[in-house]
């Protein structure tokens, strides 16, 4: 009759455990880097958009400034008050306010599709942007995002990742070695 018991030499059992915290450790710190990075970026894109409408908002002010002076030059050379030329020399600064007016638009569009792609969304189900330039220094506080900050997927796939890490190490700290 013999008995083997095979052991584990040098600590190694207790260093796999180690190693599975340590990187359970990372894996927690991973997923609070990816939250508040999910937040910085959608301040930042929320920033940009603001600026994007005030930006359209103007070129519209100055495509439509455009049209009454040109229409008032036209009524001028129709009168005969002013030569033909003077339509001509307006006509870049129409076409330089309408191209702002379409840059606007792109910028707002692209910003406002960030943010959706950020939280999983459509840029339809958005709705209208809300806020000003003004009130940037009042924007929500992290607790009141933490609620919706699921909706991402990087903080999903962070999350998952150290769950894993968690199983991992619960893992070693159930795994010996059998009795034989």
């Amino acid at each position: 009759l013999t008995l083997s018991q095979r052991f584990e030499l040098g600590s190694k059992r207790n260093h796999r455990q180690q190693v599975a915290a340590r990187q359970n450790d990372a894996a927690v710190t991973q997923q609070a880097l990816r939250t508040t990075q999910v937040i910085r970026l959608t301040r930042q894109l929320y920033r940009e958009a603001l600026v994007a409408r005030e930006q359209l908002h103007q070129a519209k002010k100055n495509v439509t400034q455009c049209q009454t002076l040109i229409s008032s030059i036209e009524e001028s050379i129709r009168a005969g008050k002013k030569a033909a030329l003077e339509a001509q020399r307006i006509k870049p600064l129409r076409a330089l306010a309408e191209l702002r007016l379409q840059t606007a638009q792109t910028t707002l569009t692209a910003r406002r599709q960030q943010l959706a792609s950020l939280w999983q969304g459509q840029e339809q189900e958005m709705g209208p942007l809300s806020g000003s330039l003004n009130d940037l220094q009042h924007l929500p506080d992290l607790a009141e995002f933490r609620d919706r900050i699921d909706l991402s997927a990087t903080v999903r796939l962070a999350r998952q990742n150290q769950h894993l890490e968690q199983a991992r190490v619960e893992l070693e700290q159930a795994n010996r070695i059998q009795d034989v």
